[in-house]
């Protein structure tokens, strides 16, 4: 049913309910019999759960009007809602089992929560208002369940009409409940209207009472003034009246002051004030009904609990005395409530127990009814099937007669049923060969048409003993003649087909007869000035001897199919030799002048962007006289068409240029050019230069025209941009080489199997032999002559451990003492591949060493020589003044000596610093080689692809653009590695001003895909941009030392999150650097220690104790600053302090 419908039934039936409830019928008090809910329930049942929210939502806002709280509509509202549930998952009928569900289930607790708790009616009101709300609730749904059936009773269809069993139980459940229902609610108003007289009369004869003793006390004591001990009297005869009852009485004298009263509140003298404020509700002529004025959150019932009925009478007109009667309504309510909630419970037990019973009842009454309906249901299919009868048993005789009745029926109809399968079956096997066989050939008809006109085909027939040509309409339409007009015959084929193809096409036509092979035709029709290809194909039927009979086949349109091919050779053809040619640009002119025809252009031209002079040059052209070649060889961006392409970098067709003025087609125009495609040469944003076509017969080209030139345009692109790509891989590819064997140390690559990947020049040159007979042997073979490693091999131990090691050694085979470090190589994923193995000679560096240590044993012996001098000295200092001189002369040349030696020292620390930056060249390399594998690996796979794509025809102009531009991107990153790291260990001739923060991002960039590879992270916090005078790479030496040391601790401690930070302040004019990570600290026995030279707590193998130190050298003694550190929270803090910083 549509929304709108419901939404108006909703409210016209809401209306009608807001008036049932408004026009309610009272049973006492409050407590309202209402109608509100049936019109409610009416329009759940036959609009539906939309329409009987609305409908409740409506009338049972009255109740806010009536009772002053909006709780009724919540309760009403929620009815509706969940019988509307159950009844979509319940028969409708069932609206009464589902309302007194919801009023045991929600509708009793709800009422309780509402009334009890929120606004604090007591226990006995609350049950009563339960009780009265939930069977007024299923009386208005019993009410709406018989409107229902009978409106169901009219519908006209047998499936809509009630069932007998739904009828029987309401019937049986209305007999009961209504009479039950009309009994107790006219007894409690009758009760209501008579206790309420009763208490009127009880009221109006205590006044009359009271009045009549006032009298005679008056009459007794004329004075007027009553006595103290007089009062006392009349107050006991007044309250012996009053008794037990919950009633007051008052005297009153003529000013209105009290006399004598039964109330506490009340003394003698004081001003009368009646119980309560509020409202009279006049009962007889003589009492009014005071009640409370409304307040908020009480109901009706509350207020009537405080009220009172009064009566006021005079005593007599002279003494113009008055007594005032007030007797509470309360004990009357309680006794009207008790009764009330005894019959409403008594008629909640009797739905409870007569709702049931009456399903139960018009079931077993009515089951054998239902399965007779059944029965009958199924009859034409149990007939058809010849299924068993199935039929009920019944104690009813009009069930059993009808039972029996229907069996005899059955029987008749089986046979007659019988009787005509037969004649139908015979009639349908017959009717279905006709249909058959009719319906199959006009659906071949039918798809042969439809087939030939979607395929651009037509079909063909010849008949070879009459030689007679039959064609289809399709055919003829694709001849471009008339069929009602023209003839088929062999005259009219040869008419339209291409002169230069009528002998062939003839020729293949009797050879596949004679040699009974299927026909395979392909040839050009002329359709008016336009030329077709068609595609042919027949085959033969041969009589018993052998001769044929005749020919029949299909002709396709295959015009697009040929184009398509011309220009997709055109394709492969230029992509194939840009790709082989060495100078792509030479080859422009031979393909273009192929693409001409193909594209029905006259003219093309290529210009290429020159750089050196900003303008564009012509490198290939067509169509044109070679003088006018000459005026266009040069053109400037903005001028002509191609000057407008190359600015912007985008496409730009001209079209019927010779009838349009315009100035930029002026050039071409005086070529005799009609239309024009000029097309970029990109490469990214780049523009390479122009490709364009030129027609004079045509006024416009086609998008497969344009489509064509755009990829030939795009190839000739790539193809200059693979040949400038493959300049810059072998630049780089040169550069790195150089690089790597300009190098002075031995330098080799090795694998996991000490077999050596690589060597540079200097470790072939000191081992006698070439690079290339140096790779794939053993290094041990080849450096030390032995067949394993040996013990001291620091490769074997950073293949154990994944670390960089370290080592001094004496080989004989290079004839020297050298220093050799290998630093670990890992793919992507962390796997380690290998190690850089570098040896560095240090020879001299021994030798210095063994220089020194002679100086410092003449220096010991020196000083003990010269202590025993002084000490002879100092006993015979008197007599020897000669010897003291002497001693002077002495110590002079012992100072002379230690400033020899301190030189010797300044000279062993450059050797250090040496040593240093070597350890951190090694570092360098295998970062470097890491960076280097990811991209030679994409490299290799891309330059694979391409060619497994070009073998597959996969390859096209989009695909290769894309694979120029990855491989261009990688290249580029390669050759930024080598810069930084030439940069990095260039030295410093002088001091200059540098960046700190750019110092420590350069320093990061070098060692970061080595700690990414560990998952180390660095964090770094630039708080303001500091410069300083001083030397960059010695300053970023320093930093790379303390960060590789942190690396190898965090490492070698296997710190979960490792993770390193940088902080960078200024503070009093002095730049502060602070360098922390997370390792856990630097132990307190050795925090003095770590500055000292060839201090380590890495062991010999792994580190040479110089790192620290040569920073603290460098901060110190080369930049002025100050190197120190400490332990943090999480781990060691390092503090680099530097002077003459400005931001």
């Amino acid at each position: 049913m549509p929304i709108k419908k419901q939404l108006l039934a909703g409210v016209l039936l809401g209306v009608a309910g807001f008036a049932g409830n408004w026009f309610r019928y009272p049973l006492f008090l409050n407590i309202d019999f209402l109608f509100g809910s049936f019109f409610v329930m009416s329009a759940l049942l036959r609009y539906g759960i939309g329409a009987g929210v609305v409908a409740s939502l409506l009338a049972s806002s009255c109740t806010w009007l009536m009772w002053k709280h909006p709780y009724a509509i919540i309760i009403f509202t929620l009815e509706t809602v969940i019988v509307g549930i159950l009844n979509s998952k319940r028969k409708k009928a069932d609206i009464l089992f589902n309302d007194i569900v919801y009023w045991f289930c929600f509708g009793a607790p709800l009422v309780w929560l509402c009334y009890h708790n929120l606004l604090h009616d007591n226990h006995a009101s609350t049950i009563l208002i339960i009780c009265k709300q939930a069977m007024n609730g299923i009386f208005n749904a019993l009410l709406a369940s018989i409107f229902f059936l009978i409106l169901l009773s009219r519908e006209k269809a047998a499936a809509n009409l009630p069932s007998f069993r739904q009828l029987l139980c309401t019937i049986m459940i209305s007999l009961v409940l209504f009479p039950a229902f009309i009994h107790i609610f006219y007894n409690l108003r009758t009760t209501s209207g008579i206790s309420s007289k009763l208490l009127a009369r009880q009221t109006t004869n205590a006044a009359s009472s009271v009045g009549a003793i006032a009298g005679f006390w008056l009459s007794d004591h004329q004075s007027g003034v009553a006595g103290g001990l007089q009062t006392e009297a009349l107050l006991r005869q007044i309250k012996a009246i009053v008794g037990a009852q919950e009633m007051h009485i008052t005297i009153l004298n003529q000013v209105g002051r009290v006399v004598v009263s039964t109330r506490n509140d009340l003394g003698s003298g004081m001003p009368f004030q009646g119980q309560v404020n509020g409202s009279k509700r006049p009962i007889t002529s003589e009492v009014d009904h005071l009640i409370p004025a409304p307040e908020k959150g009480r109901n009706l019932m509350q207020r009537w609990a405080k009220s009172w009925y009064v009566a006021e009478i005079e005593v007599s007109p002279e003494s113009r005395w008055q007594v005032v009667v007030e007797n509470a309504y309360a004990p009357l309510l309680n006794d009207l409530r008790d009764n009330a909630t005894t019959a409403l419970a008594g008629l909640v037990f009797l739905s409870l127990l007569i709702v049931p019973l009456s399903n139960l009842l018009s079931y077993r009454l009515t089951r054998s009814l239902e399965k007779l309906r059944n029965t009958t249901r199924s009859l034409p299919e149990d007939i058809r099937n010849n299924m068993p009868e199935s039929l009920p048993l019944s104690s009813i005789r009009e069930v059993a007669e009808l039972v029996e009745n229907f069996h005899v029926t059955r029987g008749v109809l089986q046979e007659q049923h019988d009787e005509l399968q037969q004649y139908n079956e015979t009639l349908e096997e017959k009717n279905a060969v006709l249909v058959a066989n009719d319906a199959a050939m006009k659906l071949l008809l039918q798809r042969f048409s439809q087939a030939q006109k979607a395929a651009d085909a037509g079909l063909w027939d010849w008949d070879m003993q009459t030689d007679k040509l039959t064609w289809s309409p399709e055919l003829f339409m694709l001849f471009g003649l008339d069929a009602e007009r023209d003839e088929a015959s062999f005259e009219q084929w040869q008419r339209v087909m291409h002169p230069d193809d009528w002998l062939g096409a003839e020729l293949r036509v009797k050879s596949a007869v004679e040699n009974r092979e299927r026909l395979y035709n392909e040839y050009r029709i002329m359709r008016g000035s336009e030329i077709r290809w068609i595609s042919s194909i027949g085959d033969t039927t041969y009589d018993e001897p052998g001769a044929p009979v005749r020919m029949s086949g299909i002709c396709l349109d295959i015009t697009k199919r040929k184009q398509a091919e011309e220009r997709l050779h055109l394709l492969a053809d230029t992509a194939g030799m840009l790709l082989m040619s060495d100078s792509p640009q030479d080859v422009v002119d031979t393909l273009c002048k192929r693409a001409l025809p193909i594209l029905g252009c006259d003219a093309f031209f290529n210009y290429l962007v020159d750089q050196g002079s900003g303008r564009l040059r012509l490198n290939a052209c067509t169509g044109i006289p070679q003088e006018d070649r000459e005026k266009i060889l040069w053109l400037d961006f903005r001028v002509a068409v191609c000057g407008c392409v190359a600015r912007d970098g985008c496409r730009i067709v001209t079209e019927d240029i010779l009838s349009t003025p315009d100035d930029n087609t002026d050039l071409i125009k005086s070529f005799g050019i009609n239309a024009y495609a000029c097309h970029p040469l990109m490469l990214g944003e780049e523009v390479l230069g122009t490709l364009s076509f030129g027609s004079c017969s045509k006024d416009r080209f086609s998008e497969d025209d344009l489509a064509v030139m755009k990829a030939v345009a795009d190839l000739v692109a790539i193809a200059l941009e693979r040949k400038r790509s493959e300049v810059i891989i072998q630049q780089a590819k040169r550069e790195w080489e150089l690089t790597f064997d300009s190098v002075p140390d031995l330098i080799a690559i090795l694998d996991e199997q000490h077999r050596i990947i690589r060597v540079n020049r200097s470790l072939a040159k000191h081992l006698g032999l070439g690079p290339a007979e140096c790779i794939g042997r053993y290094c041990y073979d080849v450096v030390h002559g032995l067949v394993h490693a040996p013990d001291f091999c620091p490769h074997a131990h950073t293949l154990c451990d994944n670390k960089t090691h370290a080592v001094e050694v004496y080989e004989e085979s290079l004839h020297g003492d050298f220093l050799v470090s290998t630093t670990p190589l890992h793919q992507d994923d962390g796997k380690l591949i290998g190690t850089v193995h570098i040896a560095r000679d240090i020879s001299d560096r021994k030798k210095a060493e063994n220089k020194l240590q002679q100086t410092l044993d003449q220096l010991e012996e020196k000083v003990r020589e010269r202590t025993a001098q002084l000490e002879d000295t100092i006993t015979v200092l008197q007599e020897e003044v000669n010897e003291r001189q002497k001693a002077q002369e002495s110590l002079r040349v012992e100072m002379l000596e230690r400033v020899r030696i301190m030189e010797s020292l300044r000279d062993q620390e450059k050797l250090m610093i040496l040593q240093s930056r070597q350890a951190a060249m090694g570092e360098m390399i295998g970062n470097i080689a890491h960076q280097w594998r990811q991209p030679l690996n994409i490299l290799g796979l891309l330059l694979q692809q391409m060619e497994l794509f070009f073998e597959t025809g996969k390859f096209d102009a989009n695909y290769l653009g894309q694979s120029v531009g990855k491989g261009m991107g990688i290249i580029q990153h390669m050759s930024r590695t080598i810069d930084d790291f030439r940069n990095f260990f260039r030295p410093d001739k002088e001091q200059k001003r540098f960046s700190i923060s750019e110092t420590i991002n350069n320093t990061i960039a070098l060692i970061s895909d080595s700690f990414v590879s560990h998952m180390i992270s660095i964090e770094v916090n630039n708080t303001c941009e500091l410069e300083v005078d001083g030397y960059p790479n010695e300053f970023a030496q320093a930093l790379l030392n303390i960060l590789l040391n942190a690396k190898d601790v965090l490492l070698e401690r296997k710190i979960a999150g490792p993770r390193i930070s940088i902080a960078v302040s200024k503070a009093a004019g002095k730049g502060m650097i602070v360098i922390k990570d997370n390792a856990g600290g630097i132990a307190e026995e050795i925090i003095d220690k770590i500055f000292d030279p060839y201090f380590t707590t890495k062991g010999p193998q792994q580190g040479t104790g110089l790192g620290l130190y040569m920073a603290k050298m460098i901060i110190e003694k080369s930049m002025g600053g100050d190197l120190r550190a400490r332990n943090g929270e999480e781990g060691a803090e390092f503090f680099i302090e530097v002077g003459n910083v400005t931001t």
